[in-house]
């Protein structure tokens, strides 16, 4: 393919990506978008910018770059003020081990009442209580990811995540779901099953409604 027909190929799909990102308020496409452009190298003397400043009002520099916590008010001010549909949902990353969520993205949800469905809810399999040693997991690509979680806060979630399941007869990966679905501004959580046994283990967490203590003692781990 001729360089000049990949530029406007890429032109394009930015441009209709752009646009229905302005019509519906889509935060997932704005995310998309912010990645293709950066994975696309563009710099901000390429014309396939002019559709990120008309559109998102800023300079591409400032999409790739400013914090998210920044740019959602903004977005939040902008779809208002310009009558665009507003926002509905976030799907940030948090899970037990990752609480980044609660100081920078949590209070913006629940002040614009937004839905939060978090992905990677069992922190990429490290909350399912699988990875306990550095041996665990083998060679399996998926390992390494989750193993990265196993330091002495790791260990101590997942010693808090053990008591809670020995009482409630449960896995510890329901209750590492039902510790992030009892969240104040969580809708649902999101996790992944490859099997039908794995997903018998998280089943159960639909259920479990966990104790004020059992609650505090995973959130202080």
């Amino acid at each position: 393919m001729m360089p000049g027909s990949a530029q406007r190929i890429r032109s394009g799909w930015v441009s209709r990506t752009l646009a229905r990102s302005r019509a519906v308020g889509d935060f997932e496409v704005f995310s998309a978008v912010s990645s293709t452009i950066s994975a696309a190298g563009l710099s901000s003397r390429n014309p396939l910018n002019d559709a990120a400043r008309s559109m998102f009002g800023y300079e591409p520099e400032d999409i790739l770059g400013r914090e998210l916590t920044t740019l959602m008010p903004e977005r939040f001010h902008a779809a208002h003020r310009e009558g665009f549909a507003r926002y509905v949902a976030l799907q940030p990353h948090y899970n037990l081990v990752e609480r980044e969520y609660e100081q920078e993205l949590a209070p913006l949800v629940e002040r614009e009442g937004l839905s939060t469905l978090p992905y990677f809810g069992l922190a990429k399999g490290f909350l399912t209580g699988k990875y306990r040693s550095k041996k665990a997991g083998g060679d399996s690509p998926r390992a390494e990811p989750a193993l990265s979680y196993l330091d002495e806060r790791g260990e101590r979630v997942l010693a808090a995540l053990d008591e809670v399941a020995h009482a409630r007869g449960v896995g510890v990966a329901a209750v590492s779901l039902a510790w992030l679905a009892a969240q104040p501004t969580v809708t649902a959580p999101i996790a992944s099953a490859r099997t039908i046994e794995q997903l018998t283990e998280l089943l159960p967490f639909v259920g479990l409604d966990l104790t004020d203590d059992e609650l505090q003692l995973l959130t202080s781990q």
